[in-house]
């Protein structure tokens, strides 16, 4: 889309046209998002049917034309022509839109859930235009950071805690399991405002860092620049997924970095004495 945080957008916003809901925004640039549909595979959303409110969740099936109901039981009642709107549940959509119309209904005796098909009402094959749906709180809160100084502090603040952290001393034992705040807080930013913190963030903390701490120059930086392109390349699915799932993804991407940086810090000391 060519709307960006300067107009308020945000991640996980819905978003519509004028037939049913098209997704939700995944990343959000300064003047431009991009939108993960309803079709892809990795998409889920809860609805229900208008007839009986009956509850599902339909799933991207990587078909533009066509949604599956998982789960489902074979008693379910759930009939071809069914309209699916959006139900509320998880607070990630707005209850009440129209999502898709059931194509096919297949039971099989020897399985215990139904095979069930859904077509989106909106038409993603043909999108010209779309529509944004947000509330006022969350409109203030992407203005807050992304325009207000205040919000700007806030970012210094997370980081100059971290760092404090970082140089707090602790028992031998802890110290051995301490992760590297900064490295958090880094990653924490590049989720919430991508536009903002990027790999060159990451770079510029990273520089300081290093001066702070008298490392070799270069070794922070380079660890993380990597996180902040590691969570860039994956952030707006890893924010779809469970929250246990998000919490593996984001320890392998600092472990990886984290590995990188001993790795060169190694190299370094080894050859430039």
């Amino acid at each position: 889309m060519n709307k960006g945080s300067l107009n308020g957008v945000y991640i996980g916003q819905t978003v519509v046209d004028a037939r049913g809901v098209v997704g939700q925004v995944v990343s959000v640039f300064t003047t431009s998002s991009r939108v993960l549909m309803i079709s892809d595979s990795s998409h889920s959303i809860p609805v229900r049917v208008v007839r009986n409110n009956v509850r599902s969740i339909a799933t991207g099936s990587g078909q533009i034309n066509r949604l599956t109901l998982r789960n489902v039981t074979d008693t379910t009642d759930i009939k071809v022509g069914d309209q699916l709107v959006s139900s509320g549940l998880g607070k990630k959509f707005p209850t009440g839109y129209p999502v898709a119309t059931v194509t096919r209904v297949k039971h099989d005796p020897g399985k215990a859930y139904a095979i069930i098909y859904a077509r989106p009402n909106a038409r993603l094959e043909q999108l010209a235009s779309v529509l944004l749906i947000w509330t006022d709180a969350k409109k203030r809160d992407v203005k807050m950071i992304n325009s207000d100084p205040k919000g700007r502090m806030v970012i210094l603040l997370s980081f100059g805690i971290a760092m404090f952290m970082n140089l707090l001393p602790l028992p031998h034992i802890i110290q051995l399991f301490k992760p590297d705040f900064v490295a958090l807080v880094l990653i924490y930013w590049v989720m919430a405002i991508p536009d903002r913190m990027g790999v060159i963030s990451g770079w510029i903390v990273g520089l300081f860092v290093d001066a702070l701490y008298g490392s070799v120059l270069g070794i922070h930086a380079m660890s993380f620049a990597l996180i902040a392109y590691l969570i860039l390349m994956t952030y707006h699915r890893l924010r779809l997924f469970p929250r246990w799932k998000q919490s593996i993804n984001i320890a392998v991407s600092y472990w990886y970095s984290y590995a990188s940086c001993f790795c060169t810090k190694k190299f370094l000391t080894a050859n430039f004495k």
